[in-house]
C-alpha cells in the first residue's frame, strides 16, 4: 500500500493531471481516486493506524508508553534521509542553482512546511508539508495514548478533529486571511485521515466483538472499502471538499481487511517482491522525489526531465536505503518495545 501512495505521488508529480482531459467531471471527480494528495491520503490512514497499534500494544503490556524511546525509533526512522535532502537543498542553494528562499528552508527543517506562505512555497521543499503534519501529529498523539485510559476519551476526541477538519474544509477557503496559505494542508483538516487510521486502530485493538464480526464478513469489507474509496465518482459538487474522509473510511476498510485476510492471494500480490521493495523505500522515494520531480512544474535543469527525473529519485532512494537507513534501523530495533 506505501508502493501504491507513492506511486500516485510520484505520477502527479510528473504532471499526470495535464496528461487527462481536461473535463469538469474527470478532474473534479475522477482525478481524486489518482491524485498525490490521495497517495498521500492512503499514507496517513496507514500511519494513524501502524503508530496507535504499536502505543496500544505497548501500553496493554507494559502499562505504561515509553515516549523517550517513541521519539527515538520515529527520529532514526525518519532523520537520515530527510538530512541528506536537506543538505542538498542548501547547497543547491549556497550555489545559486536553484532559487529557494531561506525562510522556506526553516519552514521545512522546523516541520511546518504545511503553514508556510505562498510567497515562500518553492516546489523542490512542497511535498514536505505532509512531513509536517506527521511530526505534529508525532508530537501530540503519543501523550493521548500515554494519559487516555478509558476509550470513550478517544472517541470524543477523534470525533472532535473530524468535526473541525470537515469545518475547516469549508470555511478555510472562503476566508479572505488565509488566501496566502495552502490552508487544507493546515494541521486541522490536513490530519484527519491520520485520525482515521488511529480511530480503526482503536476499534480493533479494544472492541473484541467487532473484530469477531469484520472476521466473519470479510468479503462485505472489501466492497464496503473499494465503494467508499471510489465515492467522488458520485459525490454531489457540495460534498467534495470532504471526499477523503469517505476515502480514508474506504482505506481504513480495506487495512482491515488485509488484517483478516494474510492468506488471500489479493495479499501475496501485494506482498510480490518488487512491489515489496518499492514500500521499504517509499520514504526515501517521496523524499528524495523532491529533488527531481519537485512537486509538478517541470523544471530548467535536464534533472528534472522524464526519465531522469524517475530514475534518479529511484537511485537516491534505493542508495539511501541499502547504505543508511538499513543501517540506522538496526539501532532503531534497540529502542523497541518486545513483548
Amino acid at each position: 500500500m506505501r508502493a501504491l501512495s507513492i506511486g500516485l505521488v510520484m505520477l502527479t508529480h510528473m504532471d499526470l493531471l495535464t496528461r487527462i482531459p481536461n473535463t469538469s467531471y474527470i478532474v473534479n471527480h475522477v482525478w481524486p481516486l489518482f491524485s498525490g494528495e490521495t497517495g498521500v491520503m492512503i499514507f496517513f490512514v496507514l500511519s494513524g493506524f501502524l503508530i496507535t497499534s504499536i502505543l496500544l500494544h505497548e501500553k496493554e503490556h507494559t502499562g505504561k508508553i515509553n515516549i523517550k524511546y517513541f521519539f527515538i525509533r520515529r527520529f532514526l526512522r525518519l532523520l537520515p534521509p530527510l538530512v541528506l535532502f536537506y543538505c542538498a537543498i542548501i547547497l543547491i542553494s549556497v550555489k545559486g542553482w536553484i532559487p529557494i528562499p531561506t525562510e522556506s528552508i526553516l519552514y521545512a527543517v522546523f516541520y511546518s512546511y504545511n503553514f508556510v506562505p505562498n510567497q515562500f512555497y518553492v516546489y523542490e521543499l512542497g511535498h514536505i508539508w505532509s512531513l509536517s503534519v506527521e511530526e505534529q501529529f508525532y508530537l501530540t498523539w503519543p501523550f493521548v495514548v500515554y494519559f487516555f485510559a478509558k476509550i470513550r476519551w478517544y472517541f470524543i476526541l477523534i470525533a472532535s478533529v473530524l468535526l473541525l477538519s470537515v469545518i475547516a474544509l469549508y470555511v478555510f477557503p472562503e476566508s479572505e486571511m488565509l488566501v496566502n496559505y495552502k490552508s487544507f494542508r493546515f494541521f486541522i483538516p490536513a490530519v484527519m485521515p491520520i485520525m482515521i487510521g488511529c480511530l480503526g486502530a482503536i476499534i480493533l485493538n479494544r472492541l473484541d466483538g467487532i473484530i469477531v464480526l469484520l472476521s466473519k464478513k470479510s468479503t462485505s469489507i472489501i466492497v464496503l472499502g473499494l465503494s467508499l474509496f471510489c465515492i467522488p465518482l458520485i459525490l454531489p459538487e457540495i460534498l467534495l471538499p470532504i471526499a477523503q474522509l469517505f476515502q480514508s473510511f474506504g482505506v481504513l476498510l480495506l487495512i482491515v481487511w488485509i488484517n483478516f485476510n494474510q492468506e488471500s492471494k489479493v495479499v501475496k500480490l501485494l506482498e510480490f517482491a518488487p512491489i515489496n521493495y518499492i514500500g521499504l523505500i517509499s520514504y526515501g522515494l517521496y523524499v528524495f522525489q523532491g529533488l527531481f520531480l519537485r512537486t509538478g512544474g517541470g523544471g530548467e535543469h535536464w534533472v528534472h526531465q522524464i526519465p531522469y527525473n524517475v530514475g534518479l529519485s529511484f537511485i537516491a532512494a534505493i542508495l539511501s536505503y541499502e547504505f543508511i537507513e538499513k543501517q540506522v534501523l538496526k539501532w532503531k530495533k534497540t529502542f523497541s518495545f518486545r513483548d
